[in-house]
Formats: C-alpha cells, structure tokens, sequence
C-alpha cells in the first residue's frame, strides 16, 4: 500500500455525520415500516398499540435529527490508573 494511505473504513472514514440524504430515507422507512407495524397490531386485534407504534416512531426520527452521532476520538477518554 502506499505511503499515507489508508484501507476503507477506518475510523477516519466513519468520523463525518450521516448525510442528509441517508437521514431523510432512513427517516421514510422508519415511519412507513411502523405505519405499516400499528396497522398489522390493529389487525390482530391489540388497537391499543397503534398510537404508541406511531409515536415511538415518530419520537425515533425525531431523536435521529436533534440528537448528534456519538463519536469517539482517541484523546476524548483519559488514560486508565493501573493498580500497583
């Protein structure tokens, strides 16, 4: 391998955010796949689930836009003590 190169997917590769596009179709599915869950448990008789399928759903993307990525950097924790 050359000099400065590096394999795909090393931790500088997943240091970037999710792009806007992935987010807004995971967003989609997400939202579609529990639209499609609630209508299943009404379906089968436990209607009581259906607003919290919804709403845990919505709360889930909701979450995916406010909240950042967790990421680790090497020099982010301290080092630890070893016992003597």
């Amino acid at each position: 391998m050359p000099a400065g190169t590096r394999p795909a997917g090393t931790t500088r590769d997943l240091e970037q955010p999710m792009p806007n596009d992935v987010k807004a179709i995971v967003s989609v599915i997400t939202l579609i796949v529990a639209f499609l869950f609630a209508r299943y448990e009404v379906a089968n008789g436990k209607p009581h689930l259906y607003w919290f399928v919804i709403g845990l759903a919505i709360f889930s993307v909701a979450a995916m836009w406010i909240f950042p990525e967790a990421a680790m950097k090497k020099g982010d924790m301290p080092e630890k003590k070893r016992k003597p």
